[in-house]
């Protein structure tokens, strides 16, 4: 008797769209654990860079996503994009931060870890901030003569996305600053008034442009 040959047609089920990727990963992550924590904040605990990790990149992986961290330099500016990619389709989506290009070396290691757990929370809608927003008394004392604080730059950043070179120059001039990150950290609120004013409004920024016209 002859075996007949029976042949095996395999057939390959189309890859998810990006979008319900990042669903389905999001839905299969839980809330992240806190070992970070919180100096001069007895008891206050953060979301640190590997419990991020660990409970994100699994997800991630899951749904052939992969997050990629690099930094970028435009118009005199070092920024820290946190993208997650589809290896089927190559979309992605990101988002970046305004890296402070005055730190010292030794600095720079803790600023990058930072800009990586907080660019990957935004993506993710994952708070990583500490339990309570309010800081305590000595901790807003420490930070009246210093400067703005990362989280802040990151919404500073945002703000600041999209404008043309010579305005981005001109705000710095006007603050008689070098680096937005050199805001104090007492006239942040004032700041970020002012600036979303100048782009806003186009007051005190956009003179050259209003005489055109």
């Amino acid at each position: 008797m002859t075996k007949e040959k029976k042949e095996t047609k395999i057939f390959m089920d189309e890859p998810k769209p990006f979008k319900q990727k990042l669903l389905d990963a999001r839905r299969e992550m839980s809330n992240p654990s806190r070992g970070g924590k919180v100096e001069f904040q007895k008891g206050r605990k953060y979301v640190t860079l590997q419990d991020l990790y660990d409970e994100v990149i699994p997800c991630l992986m899951n749904e052939r996503l992969l997050l990629v961290n690099e930094k970028d330099f435009k118009d005199g500016t070092y920024f820290f994009k946190t993208r997650i990619l589809d290896v089927d389709s190559e979309e992605s989506i990101e988002t970046s931060s305004v890296l402070n290009a005055d730190l010292k070396i030794q600095d720079q290691g803790s600023e990058l870890t930072y800009h990586s757990r907080y660019n990957l929370g935004c993506l993710l809608s994952i708070r990583t901030d500490y339990d309570d927003d309010a800081e305590s008394i000595k901790s807003k004392e420490m930070r009246k003569n210093g400067y703005i604080k990362p989280e802040q730059m990151h919404e500073l950043s945002k703000i600041l996305s999209g404008i043309s070179v010579d305005k981005y120059k001109e705000i710095l001039s006007t603050l008689k600053i070098k680096d937005f990150s050199k805001i104090p950290y007492d006239r942040y609120e004032k700041s970020v008034k002012y600036i979303e004013k100048c782009i806003n409004k186009h007051i005190g920024v956009d003179k050259t442009e209003e005489k055109k016209s």
